[in-house]
């Protein structure tokens, strides 16, 4: 039997229903970034085209992939646009207040016995705004972003958790969605 002694947190999908909020204006935003695609490329098309790519890729990828798929431009003409698009869809409008997921403020409130830890990633400053508008902040030991648009790993966040508690790797709880980050990474960290 092992005792959890610290438990860290992803906010985007975990604690914050950041696909359903805050993506949809985000990819629209992308898409506007792309202003070269060809004519019969039309919003839905690309933002469906965008979530289906999304299961396996980073959108730095997903969007040069649409720009090929629907541009004849010059590749370095492709690969402005698929860098002005992530720019746009990581940084999005944050509105001053954000709610939470049901039922996530009070287990976060739930679980103040342990060192709770907030570990996200994204552009610095919009993961930074979001924790603002949230306004969970107060309920964590520590907040860590980690910078998406270099492909910073959550493992160092994990791997510094578990330093500063001086706990061993087994006796932290990594909740989040994704496969390839937070769960990959926590069970890197062991």
């Amino acid at each position: 039997y092992v005792k959890i002694k610290s438990i860290a947190f992803d906010l985007d999908d975990t604690l914050l229903d950041t696909s359903g909020l805050l993506v949809p204006e985000a990819s629209k935003q992308a898409f506007l970034a792309m202003s070269f695609l060809e004519p019969s490329c039309r919003f839905e098309e690309f933002d469906l085209e965008r979530q289906r790519l999304a299961k396996a890729y980073s959108h730095k990828e997903i969007f040069r992939q649409l720009a090929q798929k629907w541009s004849q431009k010059p590749l370095p003409l492709i690969e402005a646009g698929a860098t002005a698009a992530v720019e746009a869809f990581y940084n999005p409008h944050i509105p001053p207040t954000l709610p939470l997921l049901p039922g996530a403020l009070e287990n976060l409130q739930k679980l103040q016995t342990y060192n709770l830890y907030l570990v996200t990633s994204g552009s610095l400053e919009t993961q930074k705004r979001k924790i603002d508008a949230c306004g969970i902040e107060k309920l964590f030991r520590k907040c860590f972003l980690m910078d998406g648009q270099i492909q910073q790993r959550k493992r160092i966040a994990f791997e510094e958790i578990i330093r500063l508690d001086k706990i061993q790797p087994n006796e932290l709880l990594c909740f989040g969605n994704r496969l390839g980050q937070e769960i990959r990474d926590g069970k890197f960290c062991g």
